[in-house]
């Protein structure tokens, strides 16, 4: 600017324009599509300041598309088109513009129109990569709309001519080939462009490789995405991308390479080329990306992983019925099977307490008292998505049984979750219901006759969606058949639904609130200690709503934790005693629970842990503890569980 307007030459003045242009724009380009109303407005200026200049007008009009305000951007194209006197470089930047806009209609008349004023060959040339890119969109269109012959012929002009997005083009091709019967052409193709992928950038490779493995050539797939391992390009996302891609192919050694070359061009080269695999997981910051990136990891090391955990579990109430448990569980890797044995022995010992019994003829109350010492059995398998085990309630009570389950997840489109449990699962909120009684030697009837033990046997299933951000979905539908030994079979029909939100959502710390709503229906009310009845709540209508708040995380790593609160208020309808006259029972009520737990990293390999909880309501007041020790197969990458993993009972599992 030094130099006064009169003596600058007219590429000196467009320089100088072009200088307070990129000037004037940077702000607007950083914000990307969440311009301000001052940048709309400073934008909408520059379009006015520069509306003779056709070639800004272009430059404007393709900046209105990257903030995603097309309708501005199709108000410059629309003025342009009357132009007539446009240089040969700004009608090129405006057939540009007309592909972007998806102007295809236009752009053959353009087309004959540039290549008749082309007057050298690299004018020529520029040409001939716009008529490309215009049949690489067309193609695209036309797959879209699965118009595939359409579709090849344009993607087969866009392959053969010389372009940035040729390769593109290439892969295009060979993906619309594979839906023809034909096939011969398709492998004669994919071998040209594998034997081509090596001078690919990383995005084409991924794309290639997905290709590849869509059309079920994994072993093809596998050996031109492994190419990225040994590449210096590629960003974090692509390398993502290409981990996820091969865990899609089960070739889990390149999914833990690309892994660690995520994190390590997350942090930086520098640091990826001092810094170990294990250096990277450790120093990934708390970023989207990385948290992806190291859970495939996770999941990655848990196949060769496995555990022993053992816990002293105890459960009482005020009423002096109480319930101890020494779990065990042992989760043995076997990668060549891809997954995980387990292993179940739960040692259990019930105490009535003091209570009465019920005399189902005579309506007199009897003093009863047992205590039973028995152990769970089980075995079962773990894979990715499905588990099934079979063992028995504890060997040693009045009654036992098989039980077991098969339990089926995944998702629909990546987006909602399920899960189809299959299940045979004993009754353990009472210990008649869970072990079996005697009726007492004094009663009226069935004297000296072992009743109880309740197994329910049936289906749930449960939807959820959870794309990791603030807000998240879940519910369920169960039902159920309730049996037992000289019990009245009964059946249990219920509903669950709620959403959360993320109030903090950090690697090392998180905070939910929520709220749920329940429904619940038994159809025979069998809630007492008497001959044909197992005492657990089985009321015919139950409706709660709850709000449920949870924190959890870790502190340096080595220590995790767990407070939690739930509030509940119910409504209830009891009939009668089902066999008996008395019983009936409505009206509403408040419950709480409360809930805390914490988990120590003791060494490489050993962890303990605490946990303990409370419930309280009309009907139910349980108090909980749980002391637990794991020790791991392996030095975990990972932090301590968060929040902290007491050991499930074999009786709780789904």
């Amino acid at each position: 600017e030094s130099i006064p307007g009169n003596e600058r030459t007219a590429a000196m003045a467009q320089n100088l324009d072009r200088l307070r242009l990129n000037l004037a724009l940077e702000p607007i380009r950083s914000a990307k599509a969440r311009l301000s109303p001052s940048q709309i407005t400073r934008l909408e200026g520059l379009q006015a300041q520069y509306s003779n200049n056709p070639s800004v007008m272009i430059r404007l009009a393709n900046l209105w598309l990257d903030v995603e305000h097309r309708d501005k951007a199709e108000a410059i194209y629309q003025d342009m088109a009357s132009e007539k006197n446009l240089a040969f470089e700004v009608k090129l930047r405006y057939a540009g513009l007309m592909l972007r806009l998806e102007h295809y209609d236009d752009f053959p008349a353009w087309y004959v129109r540039l290549a008749t004023e082309a007057e050298t060959s690299e004018q020529l040339g520029d040409v001939d990569v716009l008529a490309a890119q215009y049949y690489y969109s067309k193609g695209q269109t036309s797959e879209n709309a699965h118009h595939y012959i359409v579709a090849y012929s344009m993607y087969r002009r866009a392959a053969t001519t010389p372009w940035p997005g040729q390769n593109n083009a290439k892969i295009a091709l060979l993906r619309v080939t594979a839906s023809f019967d034909d096939k011969t052409e398709y492998q004669a193709f994919s071998q040209q462009l594998i034997a081509e992928s090596a001078q690919y950038s990383a995005r084409e490779i991924l794309a290639l490789s997905t290709v590849l493995h869509d059309m079920g050539n994994i072993s093809a797939s596998q050996s031109v995405l492994r190419q990225l391992e040994n590449r210096s390009e590629g960003t974090a996302l692509e390398l993502r991308d290409a981990m996820h891609l091969a865990v899609e192919n089960r070739d889990w050694a390149s999914a833990e390479t690309l892994a660690h070359l995520a994190l390590a061009r997350q942090q930086g080269d520098d640091i990826a080329q001092r810094g170990s695999p294990r250096d990277h997981y450790e120093n990934a910051e708390d970023h989207w990306l990385s948290r992806d990136v190291k859970t495939v990891l996770n999941t990655l090391h848990d196949r060769t992983d496995g555990h022993i955990k053992v816990g002293l579990d105890l459960s009482d109430r005020p009423q002096g019925e109480s319930v101890q448990h020494i779990p065990v569980e042992l989760r043995l890797p076997l990668p060549s099977l891809e997954g995980h044995l387990l292993l179940r022995m739960d040692y259990a010992r019930i105490d009535s307490g003091r209570t009465t019994y019920l005399d189902p003829t005579s309506l007199a109350r009897l003093p009863i008292s047992e205590t039973a010492d028995g152990v769970a059995l089980g075995v079962g398998w773990e894979a990715s998505h499905w588990r099934a085990d079979i063992g028995t309630t504890p060997l040693g009570f009045r009654s036992s049984t098989l039980v077991g389950g098969v339990a089926l997840r995944g998702s629909v489109a990546d987006v909602l979750a399920w899960r189809l449990a299959l299940s045979r699962r004993p009754e353990t909120s009472d210990t008649l219901a869970y072990g079996g009684m005697q009726v007492p030697s004094q009663a009226a009837s069935h004297a000296d006759q072992e009743w109880g033990g309740v197994v329910a046997t049936g289906v749930k299933l449960g939807l959820s969606k959870d794309a990791g951000k603030q807000l998240g979905y879940w519910g369920n539908a169960q039902y159920h058949q309730l049996t037992g030994e000289s019990v009245e079979s009964n059946s249990r029909l219920a509903f669950q639904g709620g959403l959360y939100w993320r109030l903090i959502n950090e690697e090392a710390r998180n905070l939910r609130v929520g709220t749920s709503v329940m429904y619940m229906h038994y159809e025979k009310n069998l809630n007492e200690r008497t001959f044909g009845h197992a005492d657990y709540f089985s009321p015919q209508r139950f409706i709660g709503l709850s709000i449920p708040v949870k924190l959890f995380g870790r502190l340096d790593n080595d220590w995790s934790y767990l407070l939690a609160a739930t509030i509940t208020q119910s409504n209830k309808k009891e009939d009668a005693l089902y066999g008996l006259s008395s019983g009936a029972n409505s009206g509403s009520g408040f419950a709480y629970w409360l809930e805390a737990a914490v988990e120590k990293r003791l060494s490489k390999r050993w962890y303990v842990g605490l946990a303990a909880d409370i419930r309280r309501s009309d009907f139910y007041d349980p108090n909980h503890l749980q002391l637990y020790v794991k020790y791991t197969f392996s030095d975990r990458w990972q932090g301590v569980p968060s929040p902290p993993e007491p050991v499930d009972l074999y009786s709780d599992f789904e």
